[in-house]
């Protein structure tokens, strides 16, 4: 159309009024999730919970696949600290209901753990 010298100036200029609009909105959404996600909404899990997790977190690993294992140290480990020498030097975990949920639904026995 362009080409041919044929083209339409208000078809582009309202399409390209509606793409902007349509930005605008999905920009607006990404703010507001990212927002959502900046807040912490869960609820902390005791520390008897968390124990009888961890108690049983060598059992939990044994009997997954890779990607069960991956996903779980993923959900576990929020920060590595490594030293000078590349060495770990500490492991933040993170524990959450989320986290707890999963475990459960690997092993349902860890609801039967120990201090719970």
């Amino acid at each position: 159309m362009y080409e041919h010298g044929t083209f339409d100036k208000t078809l582009f200029s309202s399409r390209l009024q509606e793409l902007q609009a349509e930005m605008e909105k999905y920009y607006t959404e990404k703010s507001r999730l990212e927002f959502e996600l900046r807040e912490d909404n869960s609820s902390p899990v005791s520390y008897e919970r968390v124990y009888a997790l961890i108690s049983q977190f060598d059992k939990l690993i044994d009997g997954t696949t890779f990607e069960q294992r991956k996903m779980l140290l993923h959900m576990v480990i929020k920060k590595i600290t490594l030293n000078k020498q590349r060495k770990i030097e500490n492991i933040e975990l993170i524990f959450d209901e989320s986290t707890e949920k999963y475990f459960s639904t690997i092993d349902p026995s860890v609801n039967n753990a120990e201090g719970v």
